[in-house]
């Protein structure tokens, strides 16, 4: 917010603080959303490997099976386990794409920086960098 209030020129930090707050009306649902969906594609749960509750089956039992803490995993009882798992990296066939998750993130985190820098002239009353070289925004040459 401090760096808002300085890139606003004197008498037009109101419209700088309101549209810097925009976004927290505007994205906050839609971004809550789109968070978990990237999750379930990027980062899946392990479901295989939990119990009902989403407790690890990562306490071997007797029969050479594992279990949760409060019941059997029946079905980790198919897979050919070494050890039981206790966390999602350790479960059989479990695939997470943390790279192409976080580049993403990346991605959306460069935008808005992009934005504020593409929206400043505009946000100032002058020109925008987008507009011919040599006229201003009410159209006269310079």
């Amino acid at each position: 917010m401090a760096w808002v209030m300085e890139l606003a020129p004197g008498g037009r930090e109101g419209v700088f603080v309101a549209v810097s707050s925009l976004k927290d009306l505007v994205i906050t649902w839609p971004s809550l959303l789109f968070i978990g969906w990237l999750n379930a594609r990027f980062n899946p749960n392990c479901s295989d490997c939990r119990d009902d509750l989403g407790h690890f089956c990562a306490l071997p039992v007797a029969n050479g099976s594992c279990a949760s803490p409060n019941s059997p995993c029946p079905s980790l009882d198919d897979s050919p386990l070494t050890h039981c798992p206790a966390t999602c990296l350790q479960c059989p066939g479990y695939q997470a794409r943390p790279f192409e998750l976080w580049s993403i993130v990346l991605g959306f985190s460069l935008l808005s920086p992009l934005l504020v820098w593409l929206l400043l002239p505009f946000l100032r009353g002058v020109a925008s960098p987008l507009t011919r070289k040599g006229t201003t925004s009410d159209n006269t040459t310079v």
